[in-house]
């Protein structure tokens, strides 16, 4: 039981990323999938500024999640935590999200 939430979260590595239209995106809005055939972290900032991000996570490749309620991508595997523009806040991750 443990290890299911690690275990789901790796499968989204695996499987099939539904598409995104970057347009319909909403200012404070987030999401993973993919854009353009790329595996892509999207999100408008409260903003509008649009940021487009590898969802991997560079601690131990788990793929991010949008938290709308703190503006932030969320690595669920160990607790890291990123800003909109994948600049790292903190956690276990040494290095920014990669920018696309």
């Amino acid at each position: 039981m443990e290890q299911a939430t690690a275990t789901a979260n790796l499968a989204q590595r695996v499987l099939p990323a539904s598409s995104i239209v970057a347009a319909e995106l909403g200012n404070g809005a987030g999401t993973v999938g993919k854009i353009d055939g790329q595996h892509t972290a999207i999100c408008r900032d409260s903003a509008g500024c649009e940021h487009r991000l590898s969802p991997i996570c560079p601690h131990m490749g788990g793929v991010v999640q949008w938290n709308h309620a703190e503006q932030t991508w969320d690595c669920p595997l160990h607790g890291g935590r990123f800003a909109a523009n994948g600049t790292r806040i903190y956690g276990p991750p040494e290095s920014d999200l990669e920018n696309i």
